[in-house]
Parts: C-alpha cells; sequence; structure tokens
C-alpha cells in the first residue's frame, strides 16, 4: 500500500513510502507546460526528477530501476505513454526522466486525431479525435480551454516485479504562457485569426489568395509590398 505526505517544501517536494520500505522522494522541476508553452519549445519536455531511498534511509545507488510513465486527460482517458529505465549507479539515489522521451512511445489515438505530444496538450482536440473503445473515460471526453493532462508514473526497483505507484501530479500551464506575448516572434497584432467556421483544409496559396492578403495589407498600412509573379518575387521576399 502506498502512503503518501504532505508536501515537504515549497520546491513540491513528495515523500512516498512504498512497498518493503522502499522511499521515492518527488520533485518536479519543470511542470512549465501548456500548448503554446510545449510548442514554442518541444524539446524541452518535462522533466520529472526525484530520489529513491532503500528500507535505511540510504540512497539506492546499484541496479535498474523501470518507470512506467502514463498522460491522461482530466478524467482519466490516457493519451500518451512511455518507459524509462534508469541505471542508479554512482546516482546518489537520484533520478531525472524527460517525458516525450522515453522508450516505446504509445499514442494510442494516433488512428483518431492524436498523433504526437503537440496533440497530447492541445485542449482544442475534440471527441472524434479520440478512441472510444480505448477505454471507458475515452468515451466521454470533453476538453476546456485551461484543462490540465494528469503525469502518473509508477516504478519497478531492482529486484522486484511489483510496481509501485507514485501520486499522480498535474501538469498545467505557467501564468505567463495562458496570454502569450509573441508567437514565433510575431505580436497579435502581426497575426490574422481564422474563425472556427472557416475551412483551414485548402494547400498552398493561390496566386489570387496571396493578391488577396496583398491588398488587406496595403489597406490597412498604406504600404506596398514586393509583388509575386509564377515562382519569382519583384524584389528580395518580404517575409
Amino acid at each position: 500500500m502506498v502512503k503518501t505526505s504532505t508536501l515537504l517544501d515549497s520546491q513540491n517536494s513528495l515523500i512516498v513510502r512504498c512497498l518493503n520500505g522502499i522511499k521515492a522522494i518527488i520533485l518536479v522541476v519543470a511542470f512549465v507546460l501548456s500548448t503554446f508553452a510545449f510548442a514554442a519549445a518541444p524539446a524541452s519536455g518535462i522533466t520529472y526528477t526525484g530520489r529513491i531511498l532503500d528500507p535505511n534511509d540510504q540512497a539506492l545507488t546499484s541496479g535498474n530501476v523501470t518507470f512506467n510513465v502514463w498522460v491522461q486527460t482530466p478524467n482519466n482517458c490516457t493519451l500518451y505513454s512511455e518507459q524509462h529505465v534508469v541505471n542508479m549507479t554512482g546516482s546518489f539515489g537520484t533520478y531525472s526522466l524527460e517525458i516525450g522521451k522515453g522508450a516505446t512511445p504509445a499514442f494510442p489515438h494516433s488512428a483518431f486525431g492524436i498523433k504526437n505530444l503537440f496533440d497530447v496538450f492541445d485542449n482544442s482536440k475534440k471527441p472524434a479525435d479520440f478512441n472510444p473503445a480505448l477505454e471507458p473515460p475515452c468515451a466521454a471526453v470533453s476538453l476546456a480551454e485551461d484543462d490540465a493532462r494528469i503525469l502518473r508514473v509508477e516504478f519497478i526497483p531492482p529486484g522486484q516485479t511489483a510496481a509501485q505507484a507514485l501520486p499522480p501530479l498535474m501538469i498545467t500551464a505557467v501564468p505567463l504562457a495562458m496570454q502569450a506575448n509573441r508567437i514565433g516572434g510575431y505580436g497579435s497584432g502581426e497575426l490574422l485569426k481564422v474563425a472556427p467556421t472557416v475551412n483551414q483544409t485548402q494547400g498552398n496559396l493561390t496566386q489570387a489568395n496571396y493578391d488577396e492578403f496583398i491588398n488587406i495589407h496595403i489597406h490597412l498600412t498604406g504600404v506596398s509590398v514586393p509583388s509575386l509573379i509564377g515562382a519569382t518575387w519583384s524584389s528580395p521576399k518580404p517575409f
């Protein structure tokens, strides 16, 4: 049976006493995810780190520990899973996992609408993007704009076969990511917003599409820009 204590300090550390006296101290150091933040820097991932102690409160410093990881919606529909095997030799008991870079990554809704980690954290996904047959909660997913994700982790200590669950943690947006100041270097005044009812499945711009954009630009700014003739710009490209 797993028992959890209250928060130990201001760094969101949790100590968990697991089976056979093994303890795991969890410190989540990089829960800075939102659709905006993750899309802007996908290589940063989520860092999940902590320390494992043996029954004598000594750091676990040998053997391999297997970590199984799941990311779920607020109603417990699994969106992603992966596994990490960490060699604890010379580790002083500490471990660090980068979620998104584990072995055997799985996207169980890939045949529907969730094919990568960007999709996993995208709150604009609709019920049709989820496989309702995967598990009961997936048939009732309805994401809100500010919904978080649940991170579930279990670990298997060296020499044991039983997995030991760690407390679930919420992945939420950091305050500044909720209202991004710039996207790809562009401010909100430099971007066009497309209404949800607009068909967004078109491919490359046609000449007529491009000309319309130029007309809008001139109307708003009074400044002409280079023209596109076929595949050639009349002067250096404006973008």
